[in-house]
């Protein structure tokens, strides 16, 4: 097998990978209340994939090992994000059908907000070794000290979105491909904020 045979096995196997995991992702979340360790978990497959690691699980035993590692270890952060998610959804129902354009820009702008942060609180989770009091105050200072970086995220999150509205069969195949996007640049924003941190406790 010459080496050009080798790469496109090796990019069907990646394509395939990353179909598979956006499929579990997908039916995972179909409870509704499993969506934050989904999400999670989808994240966590996506940074091995990312760092080249190897994965002698497999993809589907690596997602429910995220899945329910994440449950046991984020158990109220996971509550807090879906009450606040349910009540985002709902609240968005109720102000299209008052037809208050100032109340509907104000509060899709913060629910726009809040899932932006989640993408930053995701990738937190998958790569720091630490409790959801660590991954929500990593987070909230990563988000404070790079807004004009975490404001790419955003962009990026309106353009899936549109994405989304435009083509909805889409979110069976593009969303764990959105999560490596959104996960290499965070990852990024990790290896800054680690050096930064180490450079302030030199000092």
């Amino acid at each position: 097998m010459n080496l050009m045979s080798v790469k496109n096995v090796k990019l069907v196997e990646k394509t395939v990978d990353f179909l598979l995991v956006n499929l579990i992702w997908f039916v995972s979340c179909l409870p509704v209340v499993t969506i934050f360790p989904a999400t999670a978990a989808m994240f966590g497959v996506v940074r091995q994939q990312y760092l080249r690691k190897e994965n002698s699980l497999g993809i589907i035993k690596s997602y429910y090992s995220y899945f329910f590692q994440i449950l046991r270890q984020h158990r109220l952060l996971n509550m807090v994000w879906t009450l606040m998610g349910l009540i985002i959804f709902v609240d968005l129902i109720w102000i299209k059908t008052i037809e208050q354009p100032f109340f509907e820009f104000l509060f899709s702008s913060f629910s726009y907000l809040f899932f932006n942060a989640s993408l930053i609180m995701f990738s937190a989770i998958v790569h720091f070794e630490t409790d959801s009091k660590g991954i929500v105050l990593n987070s909230a200072t990563i988000i404070l000290s790079y807004p004009f970086k975490i404001l790419m995220v955003g962009i990026t999150l309106y353009i899936f979105l549109i994405t989304l509205l435009t083509f909805p069969a889409a979110v069976l195949f593009a969303a764990s491909i959105y999560t490596l996007i959104v996960f290499s640049y965070c990852h990024s924003l990790f290896d800054r904020f680690a050096k930064r941190k180490v450079k302030m406790t030199l000092q």
